[in-house]
């Protein structure tokens, strides 16, 4: 391990910011949502401020990628939000976009699972982050989702921040694989909380660092 960070949302209104970042075994970097498709989250600019304040070795935001919404329209959400609430991308250490790839609950019932037919649209929100924001992009995704988008190798070609809670990791498809996400729950320190308590009150996604972690004024 190379570190350890957690991601958050308009859903973690506790976070116990100064406490994780402190927590010194290796790196720590903090994901915040920047947009849910083409939807502000509501608590980017107050996380955001909190983790740069609270001290996190990196920052970085990510978007939820929805199919069916317009793809251009995603990501101009994403920068023009990032931009007027933030800082992000002012330090050479802030990690670059990440598109978060999973099933869409609340979507239309004929783009809720992941299929082949989601690919060609996520390519157009990568491409466009890379763009918008000058640096290649990474995803997070599943085995299970690269599976039933059929196995993508296009998507092979970027960093991924895996997605394994309560399961080992297997690495089967050769990714580029830089952080995992391994479980949830709320914070006690790395070393004394369950591994999988989903429900738990103020319960935080929480993440360990693999690799090198891909910066916004890098190539990846």
């Amino acid at each position: 391990m190379l570190g350890h960070g957690i991601d958050i949302s308009h859903h973690n209104t506790k976070v116990p910011y100064v406490d994780i970042a402190s927590e010194r075994l290796g790196r720590t970097v903090c994901m915040v949502r920047g947009t849910y498709g083409v939807k502000p989250d509501s608590k980017l600019c107050a996380h955001f401020s909190n983790v740069r304040l609270a001290g996190f070795d990196h920052v970085g935001i990510y978007s939820f990628f929805r199919p069916s919404q317009n793809t251009f329209d995603q990501c101009t959400s994403l920068y023009s939000t990032v931009k007027k609430t933030t800082n992000y991308g002012c330090k050479s250490n802030d990690v670059a976009p990440a598109l978060d790839i999973e099933d869409d609950p609340f979507g239309p019932v004929e783009w809720r699972t992941p299929s082949p037919l989601w690919v060609p649209l996520i390519m157009e929100v990568l491409d466009g982050f890379e763009r918008d924001f000058s640096t290649r992009p990474w995803i997070y995704i599943s085995e299970r989702v690269f599976e039933m988008l059929g196995n993508p190798t296009e998507l092979l070609e970027y960093p991924w921040w895996l997605t394994s809670i309560g399961r080992p990791v297997t690495n089967k498809y050769k990714a580029d694989i830089r952080m995992v996400q391994h479980r949830v729950s709320s914070w006690r320190g790395l070393n004394k909380q369950p591994a999988f308590l989903p429900k738990e009150k103020l319960a935080i996604d929480q993440n360990i660092i693999v690799g090198d972690l891909p910066l916004i004024n890098q190539q990846a």
